[in-house]
């Protein structure tokens, strides 16, 4: 955790410089075609060669980090914003790995918010993005929907390249057993230059909100690329109530995709 701050400056700074060098996103995000998809029959072998190293690169890099749970269809109100800093610890082997994430929203306007997303795996993988969500829904209703675009950048193995992301979101306030709750669930299209085919992704959240100590969190994220299997993660936790506005996370996080097994996650929560 010392070195994250570091990493995490570098990769924010990375994706504010390839922002700007990006044409628009809404026009980066209508043009997913691929050119590289039709290959002849002369490089068939290599191309079996990269669908190969494609799949050790999602397994690395598609399940690089949950969004928390507070974001997705809501939006933060006018001058306010939310800080969400976690590190997972895992042991494969002999050796301990961490993956580190940063989120961060503000409420530019009551219609939209703009936020940015970093996360980094021992400097082996991970992304840094900036991203714009819009409401779909009037703000009354129960069930809410909202828009969000993103573009940035991603690295893996030393590798960096472009990145872009739209993400289709929808929210409920619900009353369980345990008490008052919300549910979550994203829809996500995320395109990864390097990367033959885009990256789908489904999230949902399940969390309490109840006013005690203790409330629970079921987090599941997958991904999938065409022609790949589908990679998962899970992750029950529970969110510890500290003082202003200050909610400490700690958790089990099961992995299907590299460092598969469990890991430790900790982290914090803050509105403000």
């Amino acid at each position: 955790m010392a070195h994250a701050p570091s990493r995490f400056v570098l990769w924010a700074s990375l994706a504010i410089s390839r922002c700007r060098a990006m044409p628009k996103t809404l026009r980066i995000l209508g043009t997913f075609a691929d050119d590289n998809l039709s290959l002849t029959k002369v490089y068939e072998v290599s191309r079996q060669m990269v669908l190969t190293v494609r799949s050790l690169l999602i397994s690395l890099m598609a399940l690089g980090g949950a969004t928390p749970g507070s974001a997705g269809a809501w939006l933060q109100e006018k001058g306010s914003g939310f800080l969400s800093v976690t590190t997972t610890g895992y042991r494969p082997g002999e050796a301990v790995e961490y993956r580190s994430a940063i989120y961060a929203e503000y409420g530019l306007l009551n219609r939209l918010t703009l936020g940015l997303d970093i996360n980094d795996r021992a400097a082996n993988s991970g992304h840094a993005f900036a991203f714009a969500r819009l409401p779909l829904s009037p703000p009354g209703w129960r069930n809410r929907f909202a828009i969000e675009l993103g573009t940035g950048a991603h690295h893996t193995l030393g590798q960096t390249a472009a990145m872009h992301k739209i993400t289709l979101s929808y929210g409920r306030n619900v009353v369980t057993g345990l008490g008052p709750g919300w549910i979550a669930a994203d829809a996500a299209l995320e395109y990864r230059t390097g990367i033959d085919e885009q990256i789908r992704k489904f999230d949902f959240t399940l969390g309490m909100s109840a006013d005690r100590f203790v409330n629970p969190l079921l987090q599941i994220e997958t991904a999938h690329v065409r022609d790949d299997v589908l990679y998962w993660t899970v992750t029950p936790a529970l969110l510890l109530r500290g003082k202003k506005g200050m909610r400490w996370l700690i958790g089990v996080e099961r992995r299907s995709a590299h460092p598969d097994g469990f890991g430790l996650k900790f982290g914090f929560w803050r509105d403000f």
